[in-house]
């Protein structure tokens, strides 16, 4: 049963994205969205995950803060975009509010989705989580990365710019704007196509885009140097999936990785998979991540090894 709606997260109005089964004690599942984090961009990713435990556990998405449109309120320090920090305490405020009932929590993260669940992780109790999943981490040296050293100066000098046409385009009518999005999105798959336009038009926002560019620079500055202490105390629990041809990875990160934790689940693409697989490798990477979940007993009583 999906519910989705627009929900206060840590007093903010939120996109989440939940497939429930209203029973107690069941994992849950909570994708950390890379970014942009518009929540509609992971719907069939979940949904297939959820299809794919027949009753096994629970599934959320849970969008990034101040990246669904119509809101805007001002922090403490009187900032109206959210940090990274801003975004971890967002995803552990819906944690906390749903491990309530006990549930196991089960996280998986993409892109810097992934930074996030490792910060997420210094804060939250050793026994309530049980499992994560790096899938297409940028969580090292990311200013070394092809994209990034690509779109840093965009991301500074010409933010500006780009929020004004995005302004212009917000003026155009929402059905033109999803003809836009349909007609550049149309080789997506069918299963894909609508919720992908729908977090697209989303985008369509000018406070928006201004945390995505905001959230952007941020990345590109701080997450460079590796976190080992949270690995090596929580490396038993990660799967990493590296692409083959990642352009926001350095392709010196995957056998570093593997190289450092030669025991662990540590793995690189050979299907060929995009960074942004969420546009046309849902299904695939859903079975990926249903195949290496530590699951045993019955849908209606299910454990976690």
């Amino acid at each position: 049963m999906t519910d989705s709606a627009v929900k206060i997260v840590n007093k903010i109005p939120t996109h989440v994205f939940e497939w429930r089964l209203h029973r107690e004690n069941v994992p849950l599942i909570m994708v950390v969205p890379g970014s942009p984090g518009m929540g509609h961009f992971y719907i069939p990713f979940a949904r297939k995950l959820f299809q794919l435990g027949k009753g096994a556990y629970e599934v959320s998405v849970v969008s990034h803060a101040g990246h669904s449109p119509g809101h805007r309120r001002r922090n403490r320090d009187g900032r109206n975009w959210y940090k990274l920090e801003d975004q971890v305490e967002h995803k552990l405020a819906y944690i906390r509010e749903r491990a309530k009932s006990g549930n196991p929590i089960i996280l998986v993260g993409h892109s810097i989705g992934c930074y996030m669940i490792m910060q997420m992780l210094k804060e939250l109790s050793p026994d309530t989580v049980q499992q994560a999943f790096f899938l297409f981490p940028t969580i090292e040296d990311m200013s070394n990365a092809k994209r990034g050293k690509e779109l840093y100066p965009v991301f500074i000098w010409f933010r500006f710019l780009v929020l004004f046409f995005v302004w212009l385009g917000s003026c155009l009518p929402r059905s033109f704007q999803t003809w836009i999005m349909r007609s550049y999105f149309n080789n997506s798959p069918r299963d894909h196509i609508d919720y992908t336009v729908e977090g697209a038009v989303n985008l369509v926002n000018t406070a928006c885009v201004n945390n995505c560019f905001r959230m952007a620079v941020q990345e590109l500055t701080e997450v460079n140097k590796l976190d080992t202490e949270v690995l090596d105390v929580n490396i038993d629990k990660i799967s990493f999936y590296y692409g083959a041809k990642d352009h926001w990875v350095p392709p010196s990160c995957f056998p570093q990785m593997k190289s450092r934790y030669p025991d662990n689940n540590i793995v690189q693409c050979e299907n060929g998979y995009h960074h942004a697989f969420v546009l046309a490798e849902s299904n695939e990477m859903a079975e990926y991540v249903h195949s290496k979940l530590r699951l045993s007993g019955h849908p209606s009583g299910v454990k976690l090894l």
